[in-house]
């Protein structure tokens, strides 16, 4: 009996520095601001103007640091691909599960803006998708449910037109495609809507490949820099060493060395290549 009450006050007296000492391991391993991850204390307008700031492939980078910073980061990016789609839509959210269900994307030059952080805002939105029925279902959302406007050049196309892989300087030109070409329907749309305090016409560029896999047509682009796209849930960036460091490879289709060699340089819009280092 008294080994018995000899225990329990055993247990009495070192009870309450177990305790203790659990709740203050638990804090160390749980809580986000303590002291061997000093950035956690930042207030969040201090990440945003960092961040703001730094290329994808930086900002991303800060995710291996801690647990608190990756959840700053996974909340920055959701807030920065939602701004940057706020000019076109005022529901982002609604338009990435549009996204989601039609197994859409967007590329070009906003998920460039996105990943380099450059110094143009873009203002064209281009969305590719690879079925005639989602096609139709993105037409009708722009148009009836978020007034957008048709403004689809008329036909007709000529056959040398967007022949495989991808010669067409300028896709706004051409409607009807040849049976070739790996764009089997386009559409553009505007709306006027308020950039920066001003209001500015946006465009969607709805584009329907051959392809079922949309981003197929993303990886014959001219240039590497721009191969990278948007999903409902994901950015994906094919280069992104060299994207962020303004370097882009020209895509080899029908480079005929050694006469042709900058064959591809030629079809290259200067926008946004300009400030690039093309190889």
């Amino acid at each position: 009996m008294a080994r018995y009450i000899a225990y329990v006050d055993y247990i009495q007296v070192l009870l309450p520095p177990f305790l203790l000492l659990s709740l203050i391991f638990l804090y160390h391993l749980y809580h986000p601001h303590h002291l061997s991850h000093p950035t956690s204390r930042l207030p969040i307008e201090f990440w945003d103007l960092i961040f703001d700031n730094c290329s994808l492939v930086d900002v991303v980078s800060f995710t291996r640091t801690s647990k608190a910073c990756h959840r700053h980061v996974s909340a920055y990016i959701y807030r920065r691909v939602h701004l940057a789609l706020h000019r076109w839509f005022s529901d982002s959210l609604a338009f990435r599960r549009q996204l989601q269900e039609h197994g859409a994307i967007v590329s070009g030059s906003f998920v460039l803006a996105l990943v380099a952080a450059p110094a143009w805002v873009p203002r064209d939105l281009d969305v590719y998708v690879g079925s005639k029925s989602g096609f139709d279902a993105l037409v009708h959302y722009l148009e009836d449910e978020r007034g957008f406007e048709d403004i689809t050049p008329p036909p007709p196309l000529s056959n040398e037109l967007l022949q495989v892989p991808y010669t067409v300087p300028d896709p706004d030109d051409v409607h009807h495609f040849p049976s070739d070409a790996q764009i089997a329907d386009y559409r553009r749309f505007v709306k006027t809507a308020l950039v920066n305090n001003h209001n500015s016409d946006v465009f969607v560029d709805l584009i329907q490949t051959r392809s079922l896999s949309a981003g197929n047509l993303v990886l014959q682009f001219p240039a590497s820099c721009v191969m990278n796209w948007l999903t409902a849930n994901e950015i994906v960036v094919t280069y992104p060493s060299l994207t962020v460091n303004n370097i882009a490879l020209l895509h080899p289709h029908g480079r005929c060395a050694p006469t042709d060699v900058h064959r591809i340089r030629e079809l290259l819009p200067p926008f946004p290549f300009y400030t690039f280092s093309l190889f």
